[in-house]
């Protein structure tokens, strides 16, 4: 294994903070990529899967203009009618919770930083109980998500 201390511009970035910059830790090699963790319920698969797709569609930064995070933003509304699964709108913690596990265990941001309340467009106040989440440092980790080319293009 290969680790590095890389920027923004790199192409991959496993997050952390530096200054006005973000920072990346790069790992060159085989990362775990790949099928869901073991326990993780179909409501939350179909749910990372519309967060995939959702981040390669509206956070592409390939052309070299990175979005801004209320680009990139889905609400969770809309995430959760988009997945299939339009009862949870009211109650998508407990899935985005095993996401951010998922994510933390493969070494990426947490991709569930992208989900926002309808009205106040930040995650909802249960964002810290999941695995590498911090509702103060929402912006940065939602920022480290939209950089993140990491990601597979399916769980």
């Amino acid at each position: 294994m290969v680790w590095r201390w890389g920027d923004l511009r790199g192409s991959e970035l496993l997050g952390g903070f530096s200054g006005n910059r973000i920072a990346c830790l790069v790992y060159r090699g085989d990362y775990p990529m790949g099928p869901a963790i073991r326990g993780m319920r179909p409501e939350s698969v179909a749910m990372a899967r519309e967060l995939l797709a959702h981040h390669q569609h509206m956070c592409d930064s390939r052309n070299g203009r990175i979005p801004h995070r209320d680009e990139c933003t889905i609400t969770y509304g809309d995430l959760c009618s988009r997945a299939g699964v339009p009862f949870l709108t009211r109650n998508p913690g407990p899935f985005l919770l095993e996401i951010a596990r998922w994510c933390q265990i493969n070494g990426w941001p947490p991709i569930n930083a992208l989900a926002v309340n309808g009205e106040t467009r930040v995650p909802g106040y249960n964002y810290d109980v999941a695995p590498g989440c911090d509702l103060l440092q929402w912006p940065r980790d939602v920022d480290a998500v939209i950089a993140c080319q990491l990601y597979p293009r399916d769980v």
